[in-house]
Order: C-alpha cells, then structure tokens, then sequence
C-alpha cells in the first residue's frame, strides 16, 4: 500500500474551528444516498464536487452534502475523518461506506476536435475516473473500496475494488494505457482494466455507456456517434427511493415532485417500514405503465417482489403525460382530461392497487396541475368501476379509454363515476380540483377560478410584455405565463402571470373552458407570454452554446408558438438569464420547412421532442447557435430585454452570435443546497 498523499485532511473530532460537512436525509441504500447527491450535482460542472456516503448505526445510509475544495480537483482528504494518530478513521456515529466525486465540464480545456470518434473518447473520459481518481481510490480502499462518479447527462457509475493486488494492477493499465497511440485506444483500454479488475458498473446511463446498465466487462466499445439522439435522460434498471420521511405526507409530496420531473406517463411506489414508521417514495417508472413490482424491486428466486428488508408497500402513485396527441383527447372538456388520468392507465392502477383484497393500498394520482388525488377502493366498488372502465358497448356506455377519447362517453361523467366508485379525494389542492377533500358529485372543475388579474394599459404589445416579464419570478419548480390583449381603444394589457408545476405553460390554463372564469369583454388575444423549465444538457460544446441553449424556446415550445398564430400573433419567451426573447411568426415558406423538422412524426406527437430538430440538437450535430439562426431567418426574432447570453436589444439576424464567459466557479469549500432542483 503506497503512503497517503500529503493532503490537507479535515478533522472530525470535535474542535471549537471545526466546519462539518452538512448530511443528506436517510435512505434504504447506498446506491441511493448516490443518487440523491448525484441530483443535486446535477449541471454543476464548473469545478469537481465531492464527499462520503456513510451507514448509520441503525443501518441507514447518509450522504455528506456535495462540497469543493481549493484545487481542480475534489480532494477527498478535506472530508476524511482521522484519528488522533493521523489514521483514516470513521466519524462516531457512522461507518464511510463509499466515496463519490464529480467531474467539471472541461471543454475548454482542449483544444478544437472535429473527428467524432475521438469526440466519443473524450466525453467517455469525462465521465469516468481519471488517472488521479484510480490512484486516490487505490490509497482509500482498504478504508473504503466503493467509489461514485458523477458525471454529465445523467451518467452515474460506481467502481468496487477487489483487493490490493487488483488495485496495484489497475494503476499499471492506467500508466501503459496513456502510451497508446490515440486517445480512443487509452480510454478503451483504461475501462476494460477496471471492468476487469474490480467491479465497475453503471447506475444510471447515458448515450456514453450505450444506455448499457449494470456491469461492464472486458469488451467495453466505445459508443458510435450519431447525428440524432433521441435518449431518455438518466437511465436506470430499477428507480431509486428517495429520502426516508417520518409521515406519509412527506413521501407524498417527494413523489409529486419527482412527476413534475417527468414528462412522460409514469408510476411508482411509497413504501413502509412498520416497525420504525418510516416512508419512501421511489422514482418515477416510466415505460409500460402495469405497475409492476418487479420492475421496481426486480425478482427474488421464487419471482416474488426483491422488497427492501423490513418494508411493505403502502401504496402506489402515478401520473399520465404532460404531452398528448390531438388524437388522445375527448373533443370537450381537453384540459380537464390532461388533468387527471386516462381510463386504461387508470384501470391499471386500481387493479395494481387491489391486486391483494386482503390489504387493498391507496392509489395517489399526480395531477398535471399540480394536485394530489387519493382514490380508495370501497368494498364491492373495485369490480363496478374495473366493469365500467373496460365496457366499450351496451346500452349506457362504460367509461373505457376509447368511448372516452369518443366522445360516447361524457368526460365528465367518467370523473364522477370514477368518484363514486371510490373514495376520490383531493390531498392537495389545484386550479382544477379545488379545494381539499372529498370529491363528491356536486363537484364541478376550477370552481374557485372565476378572474384573473390585469396589468395597466400600454400602447403596444411589447411594453405589455416587458411589464409582466419584471413580474415573473424565475422559480425551480414552478413556470409562469399568460396573455397580452389589445383593448377595443387599441392600447394593450397583460394577465398576471399564472402558475404551473409543469416543464412549459399550457396558454389553455389562463382562461380554462370548464371555469367560471371568462375573457372580458372586448379583449383580443395577441401574443402569449411564459417561461419554462431549464433542461441543460452537458455536451462537448462550450459554454456560450450552453447558455443559449437554455435561454431559448426549445423546438417544440417553437412549433406551439407557429401553430398557434392564428390566435395568438406573438411569443414572448422570459428567459431565466433575463433576457426577454420575441418571436413572431411569418408564415413564409422558410418557417414551414422549419415547422416540418420541429414537428414529431404523427405517430410520437405525444413526444414533442422527438422531433429532428431537438435530436440533432441532444447529438452535438447542432449548435445552438446555428438553432438560433435557423429561427431568425424563418420569423422575426428579437431581443428586447438583454442579458449576458443574448447581448443588447434588437433584432436577431442569421449571422448573428454573441461571447458568454464561463460562469465562475464556486469558492473553496462551497457547499450545494440539500434539495435537488
């Protein structure tokens, strides 16, 4: 064992000068308190992140919050505890079970690489351990032979060391594999030897690891790239639980968070542990939505559930897409069914939900608005609505998806039956749902919406706009949006903005059709207004496309704003640099062959990003820039309030660029805040 590294170390024990490093919630498992710091991590990538996951006495697993040190490089021996002697030792309390870090984005450091191959290596490099990260884990690992590494999209590995020996020869592949000729062979060479030598793995993937999952082996290929990608971001074999809380409650609101996340239909579990009255919502499960315990837990060898040991299923939750086909909505009442859940993914629930009728469990609905519902089967009920949601003829039409999307069955008809079959309650209250409680048969939708603020009078669109854009405020979890009128005098006023917990903003919320709310008077829609939620993306690219990226209408929040120029003239887009960013669309021939790549194919419009565009984009094979220019010249693009990314106001041209300068990193020591975004 060669000697540690002479590095600054941070003492444990207590000292009046002491800075701890600030914990993670518990969790069930190792793997997960990873996760959980992964999140946080997330786009952080100007510097390296670091710091330990620990076991409890009682056997739970914590993280240390993630932390940077002074150098580029996380120093893991500023969060290590030693003993008086100077020894490694693990903080009373606790034993250091693994130790995880994070990579910087570090395009810049490099110079310009055209070939994809070698493009292929150096993001394969950047998301796996350095030569320095093996010789730190070959030093720590008969303290702790477990390692994490964050890295960009998503990607989340671990390496387990399998001894001294192994350790010694791995650092011997990393020294002869930085000899070969080009840098796809040193990267090939240096993950074959550690799938070889110890045990590395993927738990959450990415188009770097093909979207492999689980162990790597000794015929590691670097990936292939591809002028369009279109990928799930974060990748995973079996959802990871989140935080263990004290109240069902808490767990609730941790799943309804995780579905504002999730664009696509999904399910997943809140588990109990009965003896210590602990909860656990698990991530989102996405794919074929039966509510499958396997997929969740995967199978023990007599193919029941792998649950965690001391806990039960208490209940499931789920939530249907944020985006639908105009195919896959009834032809009255479309908002109110994006707002609860459709009939077959419904059915699948409750079937899951009373699958034991000995312990039948609670089946939590998140809402697209931002409700929680909790349907309870009553008795004999669960077999009356599973009749009335598969029934497709007959005299009075059951409640299936397709008499639904029909129209022969009323949508809301299928809400109150579904009420009445059951307990339906709302546990969080919405626009939509109301208030909470029961939802009884008197209930009717956005019974509280009845108006809608207004801003003053301007003399024109774009003043309207910039008053509403000093109003909105760029949150984490929530979107904002509205409408711009013109007065019968001609002047021109804006809503307030509206809130919404989903990654855009649906206009149809500002005045929803169900609601007692309605127009004034008068008031001609001219322009929408809104914001969205950033979904940055880590590509070998610099850090001025970066920043454009995430301060631009995405391509299908482009296509919604050329569709719907028949009512609405203008989008004014707030971006979160604070830039204020117009499009106007032209309807010329340009902007239609545009609208053709930003459009899905007709059989994935309920996948807006699956569009040729937004793929091109996700591959690298697209700057955003050169985005930027294609929209210019397709419509009038403008800028009407600057910022660091989009430069001063005016009119944006097909030549158009700007510089951004890299954000600058965070100070030594900085910690990130304990809630992921």
């Amino acid at each position: 064992m060669k000697p540690l590294p002479n590095r600054v170390r941070r003492q444990f024990a207590e000292q009046a000068n002491a800075v701890y490093p600030d914990l993670s919630p518990d969790f069930l498992s190792a793997d997960d308190a990873a996760r959980y710091v992964h999140r946080l991590i997330d786009d952080r990538r100007t510097t390296e992140y670091g710091g330990l996951i620990l076991q409890t006495e009682d056997g739970k697993y914590v993280a240390t919050l993630p932390v940077s040190t002074q150098s580029d490089e996380f120093n893991p021996y500023s969060v290590l505890p030693v003993d008086d002697s100077g020894a490694l030792s693990h903080p009373p309390g606790f034993v250091c079970c693994a130790l995880y870090h994070s990579h910087a984005n570090d395009y810049e450091a490099h110079p310009a690489v055209t070939d994809l191959y070698d493009i292929a290596a150096l993001s394969t490099r950047n998301n796996f351990f350095s030569p320095n990260d093996v010789f730190r884990n070959t030093d720590l690992a008969r303290f702790m032979g477990v390692h994490y590494l964050s890295g960009l999209n998503g990607s989340l590995i671990k390496y387990i060391s399998a001894g001294a020996a192994q350790d010694d020869a791995l650092e011997d592949v990393f020294v002869r594999a930085m000899f070969k000729p080009t840098l796809p062979e040193v990267v090939t060479e240096q993950i074959r030897g550690a799938a070889t030598l110890g045990q590395l793995s993927v738990i959450q993937s990415s188009e770097v690891w093909r979207g492999q999952l689980g162990a790597l082996g000794a015929d590691f290929e670097l990936y292939t790239p591809s002028s369009y990608l279109d990928i799930t971001p974060g990748i995973i074999a079996h959802p990871a639980f989140g935080p263990l809380s004290a109240t069902v409650e808490q767990a609730i609101i941790d799943a309804r968070s995780r579905s504002h996340l999730t664009a696509d239909c999904h399910y997943g579990v809140i588990v109990r542990n009965a003896a210590h009255d602990h909860y656990s919502a698990s991530e989102p499960v996405l794919g074929e939505m039966d509510f499958s315990l396997i997929t969740v837990f995967s199978a023990r060898a007599d193919g029941h559930p792998r649950m965690p040991e001391g806990y039960e299923l208490y209940g499931f939750y789920c939530a249907d897409s944020l985006y639908h086909s105009p195919k896959q909505l009834p032809p009255h009442d479309a908002l109110l069914f994006k707002h609860f859940i459709r009939p077959d993914f419904l059915l699948a629930g409750i079937t899951a939900a009373c699958s034991n009728p000995d312990q039948q469990v609670p089946l939590y609905i998140n809402t697209r608005d931002g409700a929680v519902l909790l349907f309870e089967a009553e008795g004999s009920t669960v077999e009356h609505i599973t009749r009335a949601l598969q029934e497709t003829q007959g005299a009075s039409p059951g409640y299936s998806l397709e008499n639904v999307l029909s129209g022969a069955a009323s949508l809301r008809d299928y809400l109150q039956g579904v009420a009445t079959a059951g307990a339906l309650s709302v546990v969080h209250a919405s626009d939509c749902w109301g208030d909470i409680g029961r939802v009884s048969a008197q209930w009717q939708p956005y019974a509280n919406v009845v108006a809608r603020a207004w801003s003053p009078a301007f003399v024109d669109a774009d003043t309207a706009a910039r008053h509403v854009h000093q109003q909105i405020k760029q949150e984490e979890g929530r979107v904002f949006g509205g409408l711009i009128c013109q007065l019968p005098d001609g002047l021109f006023t804006a809503t307030a903005p509206v809130a919404s917990y989903s990654e855009t903003f649906d206009p149809a919320l500002v005045y929803p059709a169900a609601s007692r709310a309605s127009m004034p008077a008068g008031h001609r829609v001219v322009a929408v207004y809104h914001t969205h939620r950033v979904q940055p993306l880590q590509l070998w690219r610099s850090a001025e496309e970066e920043q454009l990226y995430r301060n631009m209408l995405e391509p299908h929040e482009l296509r919604a704003a050329i569709e719907e120029r028949q009512w609405a003239q203008t989008r004014y887009f707030s971006a979160h640099d604070g830039a204020l960013i117009k499009y106007t669309p032209s309807g010329s021939e340009r902007e239609g062959r545009l609208l053709e790549r930003i459009t899905p194919r007709a059989d994935q419009l309920q996948h807006p990003r699956k569009n040729a565009l937004h793929m091109k984009l996700r591959a690298n094979a697209l700057k955003p820039s050169e985005y930027i220019s294609q929209v210019a010249r397709a419509g009038a693009l403008q800028v009407l309030e600057g910022s660091v990314a989009w430069g001063e106001p005016g009119r944006v041209t097909s030549t158009w660029k700007v510089a951004v300068p890299t954000t600058a990193p965070a100070g030594p020591g900085n910690s990130l805040p304990a809630t992921p975004a």
